[in-house]
């Protein structure tokens, strides 16, 4: 990380040398500390290779990564001040110009003494420049993939105790409610074994109701049967006013009354869970089940003294080494078998000194598909790792040499992940526009800066660091999660490198002044703390803050030097002087009761390129906010946010248009904005001015009255249109969005929506007027709304030829639309959501839907009949098929043999009878949703 933290400040020091700032010879100055930070560069790895072993190198080191952060400062801090001077009038600037250069000088000269300090201290370590060495020529180029070359479809070793604990949970000699415990150290593959039998087919078929539960160290008792109450009644999550905490136990003994549910309990850290949960589930002597996941054998007796825990074994060799070489040679290539045979001794010495422990073996495998296939390249890696005796010291080497394996750049995008909460689904959009807001990502390059990013984030799949748990429609990896061990290490590496500071117990202080530490995430459980506790955190050189869970109720940050501030929970906080800020994230907070929202809380950002406000509500005073100062803002993202307390326009939102307050005015004339996401039905108004929204490229929701304005030639890749009911000239509309597509060469996904389908059209497809097919670059298309209002039959004409992903609700088809839409030679995903057909029977034909491979259905409440013909859809791997209550018969599944999963509602899966089994017997995974 000083690396990286040194070739930021060069680079911000040859911006400030082409400004060309003669006066007081601040050139001259930065000029001389731009040579000396550059000679150090190259003494860096040297260093970095010493100071594990020499603790006066890792001061050294220390030393140069904080003066790198003290220039990036400087010259940020210098910035603001020169754009605070252009907005005065002219007497101020000629006024105030000098003093901020010689303000600007007098830290320069500082920090050019204490460079010239450590540049002597260097010779005395015994520091040398060093050219890229071995590990360096061993990388190679990194492969980009789909995540589909990562994923593992089988869990090496854990055969047969998967089939031992299926066992034991279908014994219903055992009548009364049963806990089986799966104990094991961290990292020996509790969870994945967890999951394979949680998806079990024999599972589904045994229990009414399945629920599967992620414990963090830091769990909320409510919180957790609330969870349970809502899997069991999914309807009540929508339901106002929520579930009362006092009655969440009796509502939820009622609702499991008669039901023989299995519950997993994953990653179970206390005994104190299972006392707390247990008198909220109903024994009946149904023969319920309980899988819980620990690390602690205590907490597996606690939970049921009889049934004897189920203690994970390690790996032995010969599966240690096909995991590794699973892994470290994860293309398949057809000259793997020469490789194989020069590397397996070399391969074994690694797979041995894995202890046998899964995560080790794939993370270790993954640093070596990075790595020549040589032998000297592979002993390289095993003389680089510290071997211990202790098989958790061993993962945890193994775990460290991930990250010190990972070239400079990919470096603080993995720390910057421990930013978002334990088990947290990670947004990879979401976070890699962060990595690029905080200047991770270069904008020089091949591609387009998103696509290098998307490179950075698949480069971290393929090593292992994040795992996928759901994919786009593009095939890229849509979200991810941290293995908590994985997590805990990059925590640990965080904090030494000065990049990230994990805070979570009370202890840690109510008034927390931290003098060197640049970033920080406080994460606090919800019943630390009362309700009038007031905290102040003074970050002097915090660099980077999340907070995450509930916190005190009044939160006062003030920092000088903060970089990223996520916020996770209903926060109340003030910002107190954030001027270097570069990424603002809030995320499910209620600022209505709060007065912090007022209309220049956010001047002065200069620096701010994203700025979130997700799940949130904000008071009417928001729409003042003036967006002016923000010169760099890039993405700015509403998703699922209010803006008032007045939600009574929302229960008639069918027969009116809203009113949403025209606070972005002065959004849209920030010229570097790339991506704008905001709720479906807070629609803001587009600016009328043609130079507007030059490089927009994500623009979700906006209303269809909008469309007229986005003139001239835009950059837009994604749009979200929606129209109001009482919008009645939708032919006018079409007719914009047409005009739109042809000014956009970009296009690729057009999402289209009404406030109520049954009341509305959505502007698109009608006969005679759809010309979607020219705009070969549309590959995503969702519609919610009837397609026309004398339009029953789906045509190919009507839809763009390189269709990837097709998403249709209350569309209101008559006739069958399999029959056209199977002919797209593109399409990967479909789905057939509410009233989308309103016909009963589908059919889908040999050799139909050539490159489908994801496949739901759901609430279309007319269908009786599904025929599936042999050959049809020979790639579709994943199909759910949901309330579609008048399917009495699963349809031929049979004749699908690459179904890998397959998600069934309640009531579908219920009237299977045990003739029909033969039709997914061949499916490895099948599971119910209700």
């Amino acid at each position: 990380m000083e690396a990286v933290a040194v070739k930021y400040a060069l680079g911000k020091l040859s911006l400030l040398l082409n400004m060309g700032l003669e006066l007081y010879n601040v050139s001259d100055e930065v000029s001389e500390m731009h040579l000396r930070l550059c000679m150090i560069e190259g003494f860096l790895k040297d260093a970095h290779s010493k100071r594990s072993t020499n603790p006066a190198v890792k001061q050294w080191v220390s030393e140069v990564r904080n003066v790198a952060y003290r220039i990036e400062d400087a010259i940020d801090t210098f910035l603001i001040d020169i754009e605070g001077n252009r907005l005065s009038s002219k007497l101020e600037r000629l006024v105030n110009k000098p003093s901020k250069l010689k303000k600007l000088l007098n830290e320069v000269k500082a920090i050019r003494n204490t460079l010239k300090t450590i540049s002597d201290l260097r010779t005395d370590l015994g520091i040398t420049n060093t050219s890229a060495g071995n590990e360096e020529n061993d990388r190679v180029p990194f492969r980009p993939t789909r995540p589909s070359d990562f994923d593992d479809s089988e869990i090496i070793g854990f055969d047969s105790d998967k089939h031992q604990i299926i066992s034991h949970l279908l014994d219903t000699k055992i009548k009364r409610r049963v806990v089986l415990s799966i104990i094991g150290i961290g990292g020996l593959g509790k969870t994945t074994l967890a999951q394979k039998v949680y998806k079990s087919a024999e599972l589904e078929r045994r229990f009414n109701c399945r629920i599967w539960l992620s414990i963090s160290q830091k769990f909320n008792e409510k919180t957790l049967l609330r969870e349970i109450l809502y899997s069991v009644q999914p309807d009540l999550r929508k339901k106002e006013p929520a579930v009362k905490d006092d009655e969440l136990t009796s509502e939820l003994r009622r609702s499991l009354t008669g039901m023989s549910y299995f519950i997993v309990l994953d990653d179970v850290w206390s005994i104190d869970l299972w006392e707390k949960l247990k008198t909220s589930l109903p024994d009946e002597n149904i023969a319920s089940r309980v899988l819980i996941t620990s690390r602690f054998l205590d907490v597996a007796k606690a939970a049921d003294g009889g049934i004897e825990p189920y203690e994970l074994r390690f790996l032995n060799d010969d599966e240690s080494l096909k995991l590794l070489l699973q892994k470290a040679f994860p293309f398949r290539e057809p000259e793997v078998q020469h490789h194989l045979t020069d590397l397996k001794d070399v391969a074994k010495i690694l797979a041995n000194k894995c202890g046998g422990l899964p995560l080790a073996l794939i993370v270790l495998g993954s640093i070596l598909s990075t790595k020549n296939r040589t032998k000297n390249a592979w002993k390289r890696v095993n003389d680089t790792l510290n071997w211990h005796d202790e098989t958790a010291n061993r993962c945890s080497q193994v775990l460290l040499l991930s990250y010190v394996d990972l070239p400079y750049h990919l470096k603080p995008c993995f720390l910057y992940l421990a930013c978002f909460p334990e088990d947290y689904k990670i947004s990879t959009k979401r976070a890699m526009r962060m990595w690029i807001a905080e200047g991770f990502v270069p904008k020089e390059g091949e591609g387009t800066i998103d696509d290098r990013a998307q490179n950075y984030f698949d480069e971290l799949l393929q090593r292992c660091l994040v795992q996928s748990t759901e994919k786009s429609w593009d095939g890229n990896c849509k979200q991810c999660v941290m293995h908590d061990l994985i997590r805990d290490m990059a925590i640990r590496e965080a904090k030494e490198e000065n990049f990230l500071t994990v805070l979570s117990k009370a202890d840690d202080g109510c008034h927390l002044a931290f003098q060197k530490i640049r970033r920080a995430t406080l994460q606090y459980a919800a019943p630390t703390f009362r309700e009038d506790d007031i905290f102040l955190l003074s970050f002097t050189k915090v660099h980077r803050a999340t907070l995450q869970y509930k916190p005190p109720t009044n939160f006062l940050i003030c920092s000088a030097n903060i970089r990223s501030l996520l916020l996770f929970g209903p926060y109340k906080f003030s910002n107190a002087g954030f001027r270097l800020l570069r990424v603002l994230s809030i995320e499910g907070a209620d600022f209505r009761d709060y007065k912090i929202i007022h209309k220049g809380c956010l001047e002065g950002l200069t620096h701010l390129r994203y700025l979130g406000f997700r799940y949130c509500v904000l008071p009417q005073q928001f729409q003042f906010i003036s967006f002016n100062s923000l010169k760099n803002l890039e993405t700015i993202d509403f998703k699922g946010t209010s803006f008032d307390d007045n939600w009574a326009w929302y229960l008639f939102r069918d027969l009116c248009r809203p009113i949403v307050p025209n606070i972005f005015y002065s959004l849209w004339k920030v010229p570097s904005l790339r991506h704008a996401t905001f709720c479906f039905f807070y629609c803001p108004p587009l600016p009328s001015k043609e130079d507007h929204l030059k490089n927009i490229e994500t623009l979700k929701w906006v209303s269809l009255r909008e469309i007229p304005k986005l003139k001239g030639n835009i950059s837009l890749r994604k749009i979200g249109i929606m129209t109001h009911v009482s919008y009645d000239n939708i032919q006018q509309g079409w007719l914009s969005i047409k005009d739109l597509l042809k000014r956009t060469k970009h296009m690729v996904s057009l999402s289209l929506r009404v406030s109520h389908y049954r009341l509305g059209y959505v502007p698109i497809l009608s006969e005679g007027t759809s010309d979607l097919p020219c705009h070969e670059t549309i590959q995503s298309l969702y519609l919610f709304g009837q397609l026309a209002s004398d339009l029953c039959v789906l045509n190919l004409h009507m839809l763009p030829t390189n269709l990837t992903k097709l998403t249709l609700l209350g569309s209101m088809i008559k006739e069958d639309p399999m029959s056209v839409l199977e002919r797209l030679q593109c399409l990967t995903v479909l789905k057939l959501l509410e009233d989308s057909f309103t016909g009963a029977k589908l059919t889908c034909t040999e050799r139909g839907f050539p490159r489908l491979q994801t496949l739901k259905l759901d609430l279309l409440l007319n269908l009786r009949h599904w025929d599936i013909k042999e050959g049809a859809m020979p790639r579709l791997t994943h199909l759910e098929i949901g309330q579609c209550f008048q399917l009495c018969a699963l349809p031929d599944l049979q004749k699908v043999p690459t179904l890998q999963n397959l998600i069934l509602s309640t009531s579908l899966h219920e009237t299977i009878e045990a003739k029909d089994h033969y039709k997914i017997k061949h499916i490895p995974s099948v599971r119910t949703k209700r």
